[in-house]
């Protein structure tokens, strides 16, 4: 008498079963674990987290843009609306010469608020913008510090909430460093992603065609 051949418990050559699924065995591999045994690895997990990762750098790199430009609009903006006060606060440090104060208060929160809106756009140079301004800041507050000021910092305006003389300058420095280091991230990103900004001069000949298509339509 031939006996009917047994059904096999176990799943078929092509198909392996895991944790209540069945995972293709073409995109399954064996390593061996400490104790000498085979253990199955999925491709797909792999694939899955590397999709992750790069996913949640890429929203780590414009957080970090978006934070950086509205912390230096912010910034440059409080400081615009007084720039005598802000002059005021220029000069305690005692490195500008009287004749440039006004100016100075005037064109460095200029340059914050375009620094700040390039970088929310991603428009080219605003990044070394701000990592220059910073740099600049970075040795203004390191020099106080040096010398024993006890001034306001300013980097806030005149109503700096973080402003109480030398402590101050010390809190100011560490938040420096900690947006530099920020500025470090979205540079290194840019180069490992191959990220293209924006062109001011790209921006400009579109303004222009756009007003040339709605002036030819007049």
């Amino acid at each position: 008498m031939v006996l009917g051949a047994q059904r096999s418990s176990k799943p078929s050559d092509s198909f392996e079963q895991r944790g209540g699924g069945f995972i293709p065995f073409a995109l399954s591999t064996f390593q061996l674990g400490k104790d000498g045994r085979k253990k199955y690895t999925n491709r797909y997990e792999n694939i899955y987290r590397e999709h992750l990762i790069m996913h949640l750098s890429n929203w780590g790199y414009r957080l970090s843009r978006w934070w950086l430009g509205i912390i230096f609009i912010y910034a440059g903006s409080i400081k615009l609306l007084e720039p005598k006060t802000f002059a005021v606060l220029i000069e305690a440090y005692g490195i500008v010469p009287d004749g440039l104060l006004m100016l100075v208060a005037v064109v460095l929160p200029a340059l914050e608020v375009a620094a700040g809106v390039g970088l929310l756009f991603d428009i080219e140079g605003s990044l070394s913008m701000i990592a220059g301004l910073l740099v600049l800041f970075i040795t203004i507050l390191s020099y106080g510090i040096w010398i024993g000021l006890d001034v306001d910092c300013g980097c806030f305006g005149p109503e700096d909430p973080e402003a109480e003389a030398f402590h101050g300058l010390r809190q100011s420095l560490y938040r420096d460093l900690v947006m530099l280091a920020g500025i470090a991230f979205v540079y290194g990103w840019r180069q490992y992603r191959a990220i293209k900004t924006v062109k001011i001069t790209t921006i400009i000949k579109k303004l222009f065609k756009k007003r040339r298509t709605e002036d030819a339509y007049v």
